[in-house]
């Protein structure tokens, strides 16, 4: 009876305490850099131009968002990460040359066809602290639906600090007994 009161006293205990996920930091962290990113956009009081196409119809709006809002923006973007605990082994690395330009080219390239993301690409001079360009490709597929989506987001340094100019995402969806959606979002950022 003794044991079983101290067990339960012990697993109470342990029940209690703040257990925090682990962070991980084997790959590039696309998640990291949007947080920087919308902080910096939210200090510098950034405004956003936006143009998206689906299926040939076309939107254009312009807005000054707060916080909530670059957050919703760049969700799409943070969902592309694959710095996460499940996902460390999965990825080859390598490293190149860009042969269109003077940059250099870090690459995570999918080892399983079924990962979400099969390539993230980070364009930089000299240094990965100078990124350029980062380019993803990424699949969803299962019994009732279909995806692609191809990001690319152009960065520079502004004051000192790497800034995102301009995003693009553009691909399709396909759900089983419907159409398929085109899409294409440009994202431009003036500061």
């Amino acid at each position: 009876m003794k044991n079983a009161l101290i067990f339960l006293v012990l697993l109470t205990a342990i029940s209690c305490s703040d257990i925090k996920p682990k962070s991980v930091t084997v790959y590039f962290s696309i998640d990291s850099l949007m947080n920087d990113q919308a902080a910096l956009l939210i200090e510098n009081e950034a405004s956003l131009q936006k143009e998206a196409v689906a299926n040939g119809d076309t939107a254009v709006s312009e807005m000054k968002p707060d916080s909530l809002s670059w957050a919703n923006e760049f969700q799409i973007i943070r969902d592309l990460d694959i710095n996460k605990p499940a996902l460390i082994g999965q990825y080859r690395i390598s490293e190149g040359e860009d042969n269109n330009s003077n940059l250099k080219i870090l690459e995570y390239r999918a080892k399983n066809s079924a990962l979400e993301v099969q390539t993230l690409e980070i364009y930089y001079l000299n240094k990965l602290e100078n990124i350029k360009k980062i380019k993803v490709k990424a699949l969803q597929s299962n019994s009732i639906f279909k995806s692609k989506k191809e990001l690319e987001m152009k960065l520079d340094r502004i004051d000192g600090n790497l800034q995102i100019k301009e995003y693009r995402i553009h691909g399709f969806q396909k759900m089983i007994l419907q159409d398929s959606v085109i899409f294409d979002v440009l994202g431009r950022v003036q500061y």
